[in-house]
């Protein structure tokens, strides 16, 4: 007799859970009064953010893109209601984990094939990253779009953004080595 193991849905909801129980103590509930009060967002609630974008990473690490997309999704759509009133001290604190997120969530669409969610998430990335002058994260939106360019056949537009994304010395060694490596495929 074959024994029946939990459902997918269980085991999928029971990864995430396990993801959201390594969260610093009290830190959904910060993020629910941010939900609540976003012109009064603090550094707590920033780390609480920076904490639940870590353990999303880490499940979708464990569960496959599929999986994360939906709850990435709906808490993307909270963070940019939290940037859109985010001023003062904080608002850097809060784009920088903004533009991360997402930059993961357009990591997800392409995993899961949709271009124009891809595309779409990748420019709220580019424009967060130029708000806060983060050189390594513009690079890294210039190489995750020519790399999608490549794929698309758009040659010309892979092999210069590339270039663009290696003009900035000041990036990270690893983006110049990605932009580097697109545009000698571009090339060949």
């Amino acid at each position: 007799m074959a024994l029946v193991g939990p459902g997918r849905r269980t085991v999928l909801a029971g990864g995430a859970a396990a993801g959201l129980a390594a969260l610093a103590p009290g830190s959904l509930e910060r993020l629910a009064w941010a939900q609540r009060h976003p012109r009064r967002v603090d550094q707590a609630a920033v780390n609480s953010l920076a904490d639940v974008l870590a353990a999303q990473r880490r499940a979708e690490d464990a569960l496959g893109s599929a999986a994360m997309l939906g709850p990435v999704v709906a808490q993307f759509a909270a963070v940019e209601d939290l940037v859109a009133e985010a001023r003062g001290p904080v608002r850097h604190g809060v784009i920088s984990i903004a533009m991360q997120l997402a930059q993961f969530t357009a990591y997800l669409h392409r995993d899961a094939g949709d271009a124009a969610a891809d595309r779409a998430r990748s420019a709220q990335t580019l424009e967060w990253a130029t708000e806060i002058g983060d050189q390594t994260m513009i690079a890294t939106v210039l190489v995750n779009r020519g790399g999608a360019a490549l794929l698309a056949g758009e040659v010309g537009s892979a092999i210069g953004l590339a270039q663009a994304a290696q003009r900035d010395k000041t990036v990270t060694v690893g983006q110049l080595a990605y932009g580097a490596d697109l545009e000698a495929r571009g090339h060949m």
